[in-house]
């Protein structure tokens, strides 16, 4: 559906308005989620499409699930002849509009599998986001819309706010259907058709109701158990804000896919709010910030032996936001600092790397990894350099 298409009648409840109608720790979580999203993309498509989100609770569920407005589409064809020669390839014959989505998602699923190296930089048009291997929910959810709408398939984006996780809505044989096209997540019910939100939301006994085939669905990045856990802790429960946002390719006219680097998101703050939104998520559904201990593990072990050159690297566990600045240590001394992860060894984790060279004489020493701006998130380890 076109921005555009937004009904005004529902003006409370879009946008900043949304801030208007809830308090306490679910107001925090929005204003908060507002200004990460923010400071991660600027004024670009991705940060900018959270003026027209639409807070999904009892007054705007019957206009977000049944106004037919949501289920147009307004893609002409010919505009996006990349994107048409993806949807072509996955979509070769005449199958239903869930095979349609079924299959979009999956590719969504599997792009990060496109390359080993970082992403150079965040956001883009769904052309780029295709091309480098994208991997961020944000990105993935628009990018899976867009390729929906361009085989007839309305779609939208759903933000689980204090859950920190971008999904969408897939209009798919006459109703709406969840789909997580980064985790590779969808839920059937006894019927046979995908769940809503809003219908997992009234009853969340149907997460643990799938069948093995879905469960096989996962992306290899998670266990189903995992995603299974996040939906019901977070995404679906009770105290969670989702909100629905509107996307079109007709759009884009109106809409800026300028590219954000690492170095423009840490400048306007990403860091500091992703501290925050932690603290924020914890408050919201209750948690203990101290006991959900954020840290840092090596890929060493204590007393492992080491022959230089090698590198260690600090990999981040339990930590909801971003680190910015890591410090390293050697027997006390700092040594050096890293502003972003980067994957090692061929694996799908991500740490800090630290180099240790021929210059450091054999002997034990004690590696140490802090977040400069929080330094009680760390970690040591011990090793011996033969």
């Amino acid at each position: 559906m076109k921005i555009s298409n937004l009904s005004p009648v529902f003006s409370s409840y879009i946008g900043d308005n949304i801030l208007k109608v809830l308090d306490g720790a679910q107001r925090e979580i929005v204003e908060i989620n507002r200004d990460s999203m923010r400071a991660n993309y600027g004024k670009t498509v991705d940060g900018a499409l959270s003026r027209w989100q639409v807070l999904l609770c009892e007054q705007t569920v019957d206009y977000l699930y049944h106004d037919k407005i949501w289920q147009r589409t307004d893609y002409e064809k010919g505009s996006r002849p990349v994107l048409e020669d993806v949807v072509n390839t996955l979509i070769k014959s005449d199958i239903t509009q869930f095979e349609k989505a079924f299959r979009i998602v999956r590719f969504c699923r599997d792009l990060y599998k496109k390359t080993d190296a970082e992403n150079p930089y965040d956001g883009g048009t769904e052309e780029e986001l295709i091309e480098k291997g994208e991997h961020l929910c944000e990105c993935l959810s628009r990018l899976c819309v867009a390729l929906c709408e361009i085989v007839g398939i309305a779609g939208r984006i759903i933000t689980h706010v204090g859950g920190g996780h971008l999904t969408c809505e897939l209009y798919v044989d006459g109703k709406w259907g969840y789909f997580d096209p980064r985790a590779g997540i969808f839920f059937l019910k006894s019927d046979g058709n995908v769940a809503s939100v809003y219908e997992i939301l009234c009853n969340p006994e149907i997460i643990d109701a799938q069948p093995q085939w879905v469960k096989n669905e996962v992306s290899a990045r998670w266990t189903w158990e995992f995603r299974a856990k996040r939906c019901k802790q977070f995404f679906f429960d009770k105290r969670e804000v989702n909100t629905v946002k509107p996307y079109s390719l007709s759009d884009c006219d109106s809409l800026d896919f300028s590219k954000r680097t690492f170095e423009q998101e840490w400048k306007d703050g990403l860091d500091v709010t992703g501290e925050k939104y932690s603290e924020a998520i914890c408050k919201l559904f209750m948690l203990d910030y101290e006991k959900q201990n954020p840290h840092f593990e090596f890929n060493v072990e204590n007393g492992c032996q080491i022959t230089t050159p090698y590198t260690v690297y600090a990999v981040g566990k339990d930590i909801g936001f971003p680190t910015g600045e890591v410090k390293f240590y050697i027997n006390g001394q700092e040594v050096g600092s890293m502003r972003k992860p980067e994957k090692f060894a061929g694996s799908l984790q991500k740490g800090f790397p630290l180099t240790l060279d021929k210059a450091i004489t054999s002997g034990k020493y004690k590696l140490r990894a802090e977040i400069v701006a929080k330094p009680s998130v760390c970690g040591e380890v011990e090793i011996i350099i033969n």
